[in-house]
């Protein structure tokens, strides 16, 4: 990531950076039964891992990002 190769899709999975790899016409059936699953999961432990998600990618270092998951675990507690 930090070079900013392309990497292929074996590749990207090999790596960790994708939980897995469909052929292009499984696609969507792939993406439906991710979605059926996630249709399971509470709305607030998405929300909070959302807004986890999201606040890492804005942060600069690591300080904000752990603050912001201290709080989130002590709001659902």
């Amino acid at each position: 990531m930090l070079t900013g190769r392309d990497v292929d899709a074996a590749e990207a999975e090999q790596v960790g950076l994708v939980s897995h790899v469909v052929e292009p016409e499984r696609l969507l059936e792939s993406c439906y039964a991710i979605a059926k699953a996630i249709i399971g999961w509470s709305r607030p432990g998405i929300e909070l891992t959302k807004r986890s998600l999201w606040s890492s990618l804005d942060a600069g270092s690591l300080s904000p990002t752990c603050s912001s998951r201290a709080s989130a675990s002590s709001s659902s507690a």
